[in-house]
C-alpha cells in the first residue's frame, strides 16, 4: 500500500538510496517515498505506474514523472543543478509609475523544484541591481512600482531552486507613460463611507480629481457622480450629483465628496465619478474613475410578541414572571439590541410608560428568527390593575420602528 492508500503488486525488494533528491525535498520523491527513508524502491515505482495508469485528480501523475522515478530506481539520483533561464520575458508600461513583467518558466528546473525568481533592473542595460533578490513565489510575473513618468528601465529574470540561481532570461525594456503636454484630468480613489447598506440609507461618496498633465487646467470644471449597474463608470450612467472643481496646477489635486442615499431596491450597485474635460486637455478618454461597489440589503423589522405572565393575580410585592418573544419579521438580519420592560396604567405599552429598570440583551436575529426572553418582576404593593409589556430598541436600518412594543398583559394585585 502506497502513501495514497492503494494496494500495489510488488516483485522483489530492490531499493536505491536517493540522498540528494531527499535532501533537496524533491516533491515527486517525497510523494512516493512512503517510508521517509530517502529511498525509492520497486514498490514505490509500481505505485507511481498505477497512479499514471489509473489515477485521477490529485492521484494523477505524468509519464515524464514516472520515467524520472524509474531512472531514480535504476540509476540513482543525479545531483540537482540550478534551473535553466526563463524565456519570453516581456515588460509592459502600466501608466506613469508602473511596469508589469511576465515570462515563461524555464524548460528545465535542474532536477529540483523552482522556489522563486531573481528580478534585476537596470537604467542602461549594462549595470544591474536586484529589484527582487528572491520573489519567494513560483508566479511568473512581477510588477515594478513607484517609478516616475517617462522613465526607461531594463529587466532580466533568473529562476532559483535549492541548487542556486540559474542564468538570466532575455532582456526586456519598457518606458512608463510620459507627462502629457497640457492639462490632463483624471479621477482617482473613489470610495464610499459604507459599502453594505440598507435601502435608502445615507452614505458618502468621495473621489479625488488630479491633473496629471504638464499644464494648468484653466478655469473651473465639474465633477459628476454616477451610479451604474456594472463595474464600468461612464457619463452615460445615472447622474446622482455634482461638485465644482477649481483650476489645478500640474500634479494638483482636489478632494471632493457628496452625501447620497442608497437605492430603495435591494441589489448591487456601482458608484464613481467623471470630470468634465477642460480646454486644451491632452486626453479626454481617462476622465472617469473606476467603480466602487455598494450592496443594498433587505431591512430588519423587530416586533415583540406573545407577552404573558405566569401569575396574573400575585400578592403584593410577590415575584412573577413576564415573558415575551422578540421576532425579526423583516427581510434582513438585525444587529444586537436590548429588550426593556415597562408598567403602564392602561392597556397600551410604549417606551414612555414606567420603566421597571429591567432589561435583557437580544442577539442578532436572521429574517423570521425569534428569541423568547423572560424576566422576574415584583408585584406592586397596593390594590389595583396594572399593565406590563416590553419594547425592543430599534436597530440600524430597521424598516419600521413604530411596532417595537408588545401588547399589554394585565396583572391584578389584591391586598388580602
Amino acid at each position: 500500500m502506497d502513501s495514497k492508500g492503494k494496494d500495489h503488486a510488488v516483485v522483489g525488494d530492490s531499493t536505491v538510496t536517493v540522498t540528494a533528491e531527499a535532501a533537496t525535498g524533491d516533491p515527486l520523491v517525497d510523494r512516493y517515498d512512503d517510508n521517509n527513508d530517502g529511498t525509492i524502491d520497486k514498490s514505490e515505482v509500481i505505485a507511481a505506474i498505477n497512479d499514471y495508469l489509473f489515477g485521477t485528480g490529485a492521484n494523477a501523475i505524468t509519464k515524464a514523472e514516472v520515467i524520472r522515478l524509474i531512472n531514480l530506481y535504476l540509476f540513482g539520483p543525479a545531483t540537482a543543478q540550478p534551473p535553466g533561464a526563463p524565456t519570453n520575458l516581456t515588460a509592459t508600461a502600466n501608466g506613469q509609475t508602473r511596469v508589469d513583467l511576465s515570462w515563461r518558466v524555464p524548460a528545465s528546473d535542474g532536477g529540483a523544484a523552482i522556489t522563486g525568481y531573481r528580478v534585476e533592473v537596470s537604467t542602461d542595460g549594462s549595470s544591474w541591481s536586484n529589484l527582487a533578490a528572491n520573489t519567494d513565489s513560483t508566479t511568473a510575473s512581477y510588477s515594478h512600482t513607484g517609478l516616475t513618468a517617462g522613465s526607461t528601465r531594463y529587466y532580466r529574470v533568473s529562476a532559483i531552486n535549492s541548487a542556486g540561481i540559474g542564468p538570466a532570461s532575455n532582456v526586456a525594456t519598457a518606458t512608463t507613460d510620459s507627462v502629457p503636454a497640457g492639462p490632463d484630468l483624471i479621477v482617482e480613489s473613489p470610495k464610499v463611507s459604507d459599502g453594505s447598506l440598507y435601502a435608502e440609507a445615507p452614505f458618502t461618496l468621495s473621489a479625488t480629481v488630479r491633473n496629471q498633465g504638464s499644464g494648468t487646467s484653466g478655469g473651473s470644471t465639474t465633477l459628476r457622480y454616477y451610479r451604474s449597474t456594472d463595474s464600468t463608470i461612464t457619463s452615460s450612467d445615472t447622474d446622482v450629483g455634482m461638485d465644482e472643481v477649481g483650476s489645478l496646477a500640474p500634479s494638483g489635486t482636489s478632494g471632493e465628496a457628496i452625501p447620497l442615499n442608497a437605492p430603495s431596491t435591494v441589489g448591487t450597485y456601482y458608484y464613481g465619478a467623471c470630470v468634465d474635460a477642460v480646454s486644451g486637455e491632452s486626453n479626454t478618454g481617462n476622465n472617469c474613475s473606476s467603480a466602487v461597489e455598494v450592496t443594498v440589503a433587505k431591512r430588519p423589522d423587530l416586533v415583540v410578541e406573545q407577552p404573558s405572565v405566569n401569575n396574573p393575580n400575585p400578592e403584593p410585592e410577590a415575584p412573577f414572571t413576564l415573558s415575551a418573544t422578540v421576532r425579526n419579521q423583516g427581510g434582513g438580519a438585525s444587529g444586537s439590541t436590548t429588550l426593556r420592560y415597562y408598567r403602564s396604567t392602561d392597556s397600551t405599552i410604549t417606551s414612555s410608560d414606567t420603566d421597571v429598570r429591567m432589561e435583557k440583551p437580544v442577539s442578532m436575529l436572521v429574517p423570521s428568527g425569534g428569541i423568547a426572553i423572560l424576566t422576574v418582576l415584583p408585584a406592586e404593593r397596593g390594590d389595583g390593575t396594572y399593565y406590563y409589556g416590553a419594547c425592543v430598541d430599534a436597530v440600524n436600518g430597521e424598516s419600521n420602528t413604530g411596532n417595537n412594543c408588545s401588547d399589554a398583559v394585565e396583572v391584578t394585585v389584591t391586598v388580602q
